[in-house]
């Protein structure tokens, strides 16, 4: 992945704070800019990924973020996201929504936990996608336990990876 230049990032800025799609190739190269350069690039870099983390529907991109990016980063920022919304708006959301993402971050933890994990870095984002099930369980008494037959469906599936401090 090449470094951007800040005209670059400009117009990626625009492009990604404007659009309700987002480009995750173009996200892909913004975090990945803002993790490995330094200055006037890098300070753009977080201005642009801040921005994006503070639009009202941001927690909406979410999911396209985490089944289409190819940067563990990303994917660490779009749960940033996630938890913010959880942390913020999760008792004012419509219960379709609030099951919906539940329901997605269950699947997501059982589609990665069905493979032998050896990468450091997916064994951290799944932990990650945990401690967002569990912030859900904690603000949602009653819904954690409506997660419970979708984990429950995981039970053959190394129930240690999926919910770790458990075990």
């Amino acid at each position: 992945m090449t470094m951007m230049t800040i005209a670059a990032l400009q117009k990626a800025a625009e492009s990604l704070l404007s659009s309700e799609k987002t480009d995750v190739p173009l996200l892909d190269q913004v975090v990945n800019v803002m993790n490995r350069s330094t200055g006037e690039t890098q300070q753009l870099a977080s201005k642009i990924l801040t921005e994006l983390k503070e639009q009202e529907g941001s927690w909406m991109r979410v999911d396209g973020i985490l089944q289409f990016s190819q940067l563990m980063q990303t994917k660490y920022y779009a749960l940033q996201i996630l938890e913010s919304l959880i942390q913020t708006r999760w008792k004012t959301l419509p219960r379709e929504q609030c099951e919906g993402i539940k329901s997605f971050i269950v699947e997501l933890v059982i589609k990665i936990s069905s493979e032998e994990i050896t990468d450091p870095q997916v064994k951290t984002y799944l932990q990650k996608l945990n401690l967002v099930l569990v912030q859900v369980g904690i603000l949602d008494y009653y819904s954690f336990y409506a997660i419970a037959p979708f984990m429950s469906s995981a039970c053959c599936l190394r129930m240690e990876e999926l919910i770790p401090f458990f075990f």
